[in-house]
């Protein structure tokens, strides 16, 4: 995963002129090489909505995987696995909530 911010020296973000687009790489880690498959999905995180949509794929090339992305952001190399939610309440010895605990 990776954050694309590009800014001018004054702060201003920069964008991609549409119909644009710039391509970022990432290296694969030497563990998951022989194993990384040919290509992989491309995820950005849409902060509005607070979720990973699916745009594009990455391309394996040697060590690395190689994609083109059409705007600046969260991006993720990822494959998908459906969602699991897990849910659940903190008590103590005396099954009494226990509230703003760290599990």
């Amino acid at each position: 995963m990776l954050n694309i911010e590009m800014t001018t020296f004054d702060g201003r973000p920069l964008k991609l002129k549409p119909n644009t687009k710039a391509k970022i790489t990432a290296v694969i880690p030497s563990n998951l090489l022989s194993t990384a498959p040919a290509t992989i999905p491309m995820w950005y995180l849409d902060t509005t909505k607070g979720i990973w949509l699916k745009d594009g794929v990455g391309t394996k090339q040697g060590n690395s995987y190689i994609a083109e992305v059409s705007h600046f952001t969260w991006w993720n190399y990822d494959v998908a696995y459906p969602r699991i939610f897990i849910e659940g309440r903190i008590t103590n010895s005396n099954g009494i909530a226990i509230a703003n605990s760290q599990i």
